[in-house]
């Protein structure tokens, strides 16, 4: 599809190609309970050009055990003020997760018009946030991690995006 959402179902599952690629023995997977899909406040720096929340997929297992966490990007015009929950629902990645007992973390990145400038709500991967951009240190990837440690860690605030419940219990169950 060469159209937004730019999301295709077209006999190739990419999400499944990319994990297999990174971890051994990652299998197909065929449904999920979209009600395991979670909000997070990601306390973005302003200037990072990064939206209010990140959102996360956390499959059963992970509520029983220490699960991994895989980072997902969106592209360039997939953002949430684009195409909604789209990509976080219909890109295959939950299935997988569900599967095999990986947890989804979905930054989201915006559009801003100035300050940075970031018209189609791209991730920075050429500088537009700062000169750090691609370490550590940058606004959005130092963002990302300390997301990463608030699931690994249990203290995130995640809240039900399909029934507005506060899911603090279950997140401290997964991330012991």
């Amino acid at each position: 599809m060469s159209m937004t959402p730019y999301i295709n179902n077209c006999n190739y599952n990419g999400a499944l190609t990319a994990l297999q690629y990174l971890y051994d023995g990652v299998i197909a997977g065929s449904s999920y309970n979209k009600s395991k899909i979670l909000k997070i406040d990601q306390n973005a720096p302003i200037g990072s050009s990064m939206g209010q929340y990140a959102f996360v997929y956390v499959p059963d297992i992970c509520s029983k055990e220490k699960c991994a966490i895989h980072v997902v990007l969106h592209g360039c015009t997939q953002t949430i003020a684009d195409i909604g929950m789209k990509y976080v629902e219909n890109t295959g990645y939950n299935e997988i997760a569900e599967a095999n007992g990986i947890i989804m973390l979905y930054p989201q990145a915006k559009k801003s018009m100035f300050l940075p400038s970031n018209p189609n709500g791209c991730w920075d991967w050429y500088g537009y946030t700062n000169a750090k951009y691609h370490t550590k240190e940058g606004l959005q990837m130092s963002t990302v991690y300390k997301l990463i440690q608030g699931l690994q860690n249990g203290d995130l605030e995640m809240t039900s995006v399909y029934n507005n419940e506060q899911n603090g219990e279950f997140l401290k169950s997964f991330s012991q």
